[in-house]
């Protein structure tokens, strides 16, 4: 987000371009058969119904614009019902601009939703499915010092509440099994234009306050530092790349861990001369607090490489690898990761887009000897308004 609102601020961009835009509406729908539901490492196959569908409605006013954007989702399997998940979501930006050289941008976001899982007991695995809110606020504010140089400053806060697990036909009395979590963050950022290059320094801070939840607990309150040095490049003809070097500091409450290592973000875009073939590439080295299994946090290597080709006026083929390396901080246990992908996309009008997508991912876990195995292959629909 830091990076749009730096690219806005040294384009000038203004309220004559914020009031171009109009509603927007879309809506997809996917029939999905894959090999391992439960995402396992014993292997049940089943089919899903997904539906996605999102209204974003900009106002335009006198200084800026203000967006509301209100988002529905949900997975109906035909077999394995207790994997069913819905999901609803509301956020309101407004983006304001004072004088030419200042861009402020806040945002308020509500979500909530019901998520199937299982919990594998020895073989046996038994269903359940949790409530979940969550309430986010964000400031942002950009200073254009003169047109190459912008000054940018980012806080937010947001709170996580879980409700009482239900279990598969009542076999056990509802009981928490995620803890409730506010995160808060700040950011500080510098970006300089040199033509097509640019340049940048940033410093973030990211608290996790996550609430007591057993003995030992399944996770814990956790800070992040980071720091980091970018540059850029993009070319006329669409190539674009990005590469951010730094360092990430990450330690719990209970000083079980505390750590300073590299970190590394990048990516880039190259459409092949004279050829409807464009490759695109990236690659990540740096803690992940979120999306992880450790109750702390997972250190996470990963790289992806993809392409796009045009076969035809109305018709894309695209495809990609991803290698991930994740290194369980406090488990202590790794994580290896394979995937492919494919996919056909047909332009069956303006509006509207057939989607054949195939899947395949491997992923193995030490110390627990883990393997597991999922392919997957989508039919879908997109369609815009």
């Amino acid at each position: 987000m830091r990076t749009v609102l730096a690219l806005a601020l040294l384009a000038g961009y203004g309220h004559d371009a914020l009031a171009a835009e109009a509603q927007k509406a879309e809506f997809s729908a996917a029939r999905t058969f894959t090999t391992n539901v439960l995402d396992s490492p014993v292997a049940i196959s089943d089919w899903y119904t997904a539906l996605r569908g999102t209204i974003e409605m900009p106002v335009a006013h006198d200084h800026g614009e203000t967006r509301l954007t209100i988002g529905l989702e949900g997975r109906l399997h035909d077999q394995v019902a207790i994997r069913d998940t819905a999901s609803a979501a509301v956020s309101l930006q407004s983006t304001l601009r004072p004088t030419d050289r200042l861009e402020l941008r806040g945002t308020l976001g509500f979500s909530g939703g019901s998520d199937g899982d299982t919990l594998d007991l020895g073989g046996l695995f038994l269903g359940t499915r949790t409530p979940r809110a969550a309430a986010s606020i964000g400031l942002e504010a950009g200073y254009r010092i003169d047109p190459t140089l912008v000054l940018l400053a980012e806080v937010g806060a947001t709170s996580q509440r879980f409700g009482k697990a239900r279990f598969q036909d009542d076999l056990l009395l509802p009981e928490q099994l995620e803890p409730d979590r506010n995160l808060r963050r700040a950011a500080l950022a510098a970006r300089k234009s040199f033509g097509p290059y640019a340049a940048g320094l940033s410093a973030s801070l990211e608290d996790r306050l996550v609430a007591t939840l057993g003995d030992p607990p399944v996770r814990l309150s956790s800070r992040r530092i980071g720091i980091e040095a970018t540059a850029a490049y993009t070319g006329s003809a669409g190539a674009a790349i990005e590469v951010g070097l730094g360092a990430q500091h990450l330690a719990d409450e209970e000083a079980l861990f505390a750590d300073w290592r590299p970190a590394l973000r990048a990516g880039f875009t190259l459409p092949v001369v004279q050829t409807p073939l464009e490759l695109r590439g990236s690659a990540r080295l740096g803690f992940e607090t979120a999306e992880t299994d450790d109750p702390l946090g997972s250190w996470i290597a990963r790289a992806e490489l993809a392409f796009a080709y045009r076969l035809a006026e109305p018709i894309v083929a695209a495809g990609g690898v991803a290698l991930e390396k994740r290194e369980n901080l406090l488990l202590e246990n790794e994580e290896r990761r394979l995937g492919l992908h494919g996919e056909v996309t047909f332009n069956a009008s303006k509006a509207s887009d057939l989607v054949l997508r195939l899947d395949w991912l491997r992923s193995k876990a030490t110390i627990i000897e883990e393997r597991k195995e999922r392919f997957d292959i989508l039919l879908g629909l997109r369609t815009r308004l």
